[in-house]
């Protein structure tokens, strides 16, 4: 689910800003083609809850690099805020943005989303019982 969460956040910056903008979903040591998007998963943590399903937390950093400097860094971060609050996946599901926040940092943006959703856990068909007939009768 991680990666369709990646792909769909690249599908919706790729949607925005179309091809002039590169979009990386792994680390690049070399080569790097400004201005770009590193897509960067932080930490995944899941939490059981009742029966099969759990709680997936799954904050991103999208980082942007620029060719314009700190402004084009802004206007980035405002597109992102607007247009990653809601983005859907290949297989038309939906995830919901929150704690969205952005930073600059040495001419780089950063921007955090976190993207939680519940999953649930395929159980195994378990044998059914036999049959049991039960005579009851009551007593004079």
């Amino acid at each position: 689910m991680i990666d369709k969460i990646i792909d769909a956040i690249s599908m919706k910056i790729y949607e925005l800003f179309g091809e002039e903008y590169h979009i990386y979903k792994h680390d690049v040591e070399q080569g790097l083609k400004k201005p770009c998007f590193l897509i960067t998963v932080i930490d995944y943590s899941k939490e059981p809850l009742l029966n099969l399903r759990s709680k997936n937390l799954l904050p991103v950093d999208v980082l942007f690099f620029p060719t314009n400097g700190k402004v084009q860094c802004y206007d980035v971060s405002e597109k992102l805020t607007n247009e990653l609050d809601i983005i859907e996946t290949v297989s038309n599901d939906k995830f919901i943005g929150t704690q969205m926040r952005s930073e600059v940092v040495d001419n780089i943006l950063h921007f955090f989303v976190n993207y939680n959703f519940i999953s649930v856990k395929e159980s195994e068909d378990l044998d059914s019982m036999e049959t049991v007939e039960v005579n009851t009768t009551t007593k004079e």
